[in-house]
């Protein structure tokens, strides 16, 4: 069921009818149904994946906190971790290492290959997953107690604004909440219902936008020249915070309104004086979960710097690989790796350089600076994220530079329906999102604000409910 769908309109009045007209303790029913039917909507079988994985952390959980051996424990939690592994191995990695050893093995001289498989990527897979092996493993490190209620645990699984995209929640913050007792608040539905608004029009009047020449451009990059691919280049960084960014201020707005309180994901990535800076603005729920269960446990930075920077290189490739089973994602993972550590060895030859010139006298314009180099390296990494391959990202770098400035970009711009009128209303949008709405504002203001972005969803948004939010595919 996707959030912008009029299914999803129809799901959520009648899901909050019935569950605000439930008694307390019958509430978890009614949501843990909601959330089952939700996930069913989809592809009904795929249930019973989620149940696989949610009972293996269940009962792993629980095996774990019974074992006084620290051998038998840590036997327990490996081959949990193992499992769930597996399981997002089969569903999302098995084609990709599959056709790699048939590559190998072709230029080998070898003839054995095996059969390609071809299954249809689970919705949420990697996101569920995590979710259920981090609590796994925080009952591993006893950092939070075990969760015996069954129903409790499952709707930690499958608690539906979160279940398909994230943000990545951990039991030790959301399981406590299903306990809570609560009464429907005017002024949260309110504040939640804005949130849902603001969602929805960076969704569709900016992202949905955007996607068709970033799709048209990067589908066929010969036709165009530098201004247009990088253009595209650019729209595509714009489209993918909106798309990602609007669906977790829709889950986070149903959340509220049901008075749970969820990780947030972003906090104005593109105002980041760094690439370290924007890693810990951009998808913070995932950031967190590669620091504590991979950069932490492979040693962070406890054994000097040349370990710290293979513990990075290692936890972003894996966060590449993390988003799909494609070498344009390793790469990607390895960029924003690579960039950290040169980040972290020119930063005292710079800050040397801005004494010695007398820039640090003019903090402003170093950090305006600061947030436009990495805006330019993370929209640079972007292109191999969206390219369907590597050979299709090199073209794209390669066109960003010919000597043909203009070629296809009023055609493009034209024919693909961003019009100027539209460009400037998504230009205003995009400087609204970004400079001028602080995180506090009046009451007046935010219903203005909220108002405004209605008019904008409603008459230019894309509302055809057929437009999936990009991090579905993960």
């Amino acid at each position: 069921m996707l959030f912008n769908s009029v299914q999803f309109f129809v799901f959520l009045p009648v899901f909050l009818f019935c569950y605000f007209l439930s008694p307390h303790r019958f509430r978890w029913m009614v949501l843990l149904a909601a959330s089952i039917y939700f996930y069913m909507s989809w592809r009904p079988e795929y249930i019973l994946l989620i149940f696989f994985c949610a009972f293996l952390n269940y009962f792993s959980a629980i095996l774990i906190q019974q074992s006084v051996d620290d051998r038998r424990r840590k036997l327990i939690l490996t081959i949990s971790v193992i499992l769930n592994l597996s399981v997002i191995f089969v569903f999302k990695y098995l084609g990709f290492f599959t056709g790699i050893f048939n590559t190998a093995s072709s230029a080998a001289g070898s003839s054995l290959n095996l059969p390609m498989v071809n299954l249809l990527l689970p919705v949420g897979i990697s996101f569920f997953t995590f979710h259920t092996m981090s609590y796994t493993i925080d009952v591993y490190r006893k950092e939070i107690p075990l969760e015996k209620h069954v129903g409790y645990f499952i709707l930690f699984v499958v608690f539906w604004p979160m279940l398909l995209a994230g943000p990545i929640e951990r039991g030790a913050h959301l399981i406590p909440q299903f306990r809570k007792k609560y009464r429907w608040d005017f002024d949260r539905t309110v504040s939640g219902c804005q949130r849902i608004v603001f969602g929805l029009f960076k969704k569709a009047v900016i992202a949905d936008r955007l996607a068709p020449m970033v799709q048209t451009t990067y589908s066929q990059p010969e036709n165009f020249g530098s201004l247009a691919t990088f253009t595209a280049a650019v729209f595509f960084s714009i489209q993918i915070f909106c798309d990602f960014s609007g669906y977790c201020d829709i889950a986070l707005g149903c959340a509220q309104i049901l008075d749970f309180d969820l990780f947030e994901n972003f906090n104005k990535p593109y105002k980041a004086g760094s690439i370290r800076e924007f890693w810990s603005r951009w998808h913070m729920s995932l950031s967190r979960w590669f620091r504590d269960y991979v950069y932490i446990p492979l040693g962070g930075n406890r054994h000097g710097r040349l370990m710290q920077y293979r513990n990075l290189l290692i936890t972003f490739l894996v966060s590449g690989l993390w988003h799909g089973a494609n070498f344009t994602y390793i790469v990607w993972g390895g960029l924003h790796g690579l960039f950290q550590i040169a980040g972290s060895e020119t930063e005292p030859a710079k800050n040397r350089f801005y004494r010695f010139s007398g820039l640090s006298r003019f903090p402003g314009l170093i950090n305006a600076t600061g947030i436009l180099l990495t805006f330019l390296l993370v929209t640079f990494a972007w292109i191999f994220f969206r390219a369907q391959n590597i050979t299709q990202a090199l073209q794209i770098i390669a066109h960003i530079f010919r000597f043909k400035l203009n070629m296809g970009f009023k055609e493009i711009m034209l024919g693909e329906g961003l019009i100027r009128f539209t460009i400037t209303i998504g230009l205003l949008a995009i400087l609204l999102l970004s400079a001028f709405i602080p995180k506090k504002i009046s009451v007046l203001s935010s219903w203005l604000l909220s108002l405004f972005f209605l008019v904008l969803l409603i008459f230019f948004g894309i509302n055809d409910g057929n437009s999936a939010f990009i991090y579905f595919q993960f």
